[in-house]
């Protein structure tokens, strides 16, 4: 009986904290240019475009918590010894904290932990190779965010991803796009 009343009142009280904390979700999307920093780069494409799908929460005024995907474009590369075909892939979470400058101008900070796939098929008159790259990775980010309304916001971002696999050691992001918050 005793562990019931406890559970009943754990129950309530959390549900009173749900309730007064009052998360704001949102999904975005984003056109991103990503510069990368391959140990060999002679045979693969350095700069790749990308889209950026993701899904957020407001936790406070100032501080916001995203969960993204981001799918580069195939890259194609000819040269004297063959051709090569590179793609990658970020599975990324980040915390965004927000900082007012004007009603609707926000400067932005984030940092977080991403997870990076890339892909080469190399293919040369003597035959096939491919590879993979997959590591977590740190990320930081600067940019800026303009509300449009209450439910509309465009973004600029900058981002720095540290990731030091085998190959793929650096990326670079910029990337521009737009929050629906509900």
């Amino acid at each position: 009986m005793k562990k019931t009343l406890f559970l009943g009142a754990l129950a309530a009280v959390l549900a009173c904290e749900a309730k007064s904390a009052e998360i704001q979700p949102y999904v975005g999307a984003d056109y991103a240019y990503s510069m990368i920093k391959i140990s060999d780069s002679s045979f693969t494409n350095k700069k790749f475009h990308a889209l950026n799908v993701s899904v957020g929460g407001m936790l406070t005024s100032t501080l916001g918590l995203e969960l993204s995907y981001q799918q580069s474009k195939e890259k194609k590369k000819t040269t004297v010894l063959g051709k090569t075909r590179t793609e990658y892939k970020a599975y990324a979470l980040d915390g965004v904290y927000y900082y007012s400058v004007f009603d609707n101008i926000q400067l932005l900070g984030s940092a977080g932990l991403g997870y990076y796939e890339a892909r080469a098929k190399f293919k040369t008159g003597l035959g096939k190779l491919s590879g993979e790259d997959e590591h977590y990775g740190l990320r930081a980010g600067l940019g800026a965010q303009y509300n449009i309304n209450s439910n509309w916001a465009a973004r600029l971002m900058f981002r720095y991803h540290y990731i030091r696999a085998d190959y793929l050691k650096n990326m670079k992001d910029i990337t521009i796009g737009a929050r629906y918050y509900f």
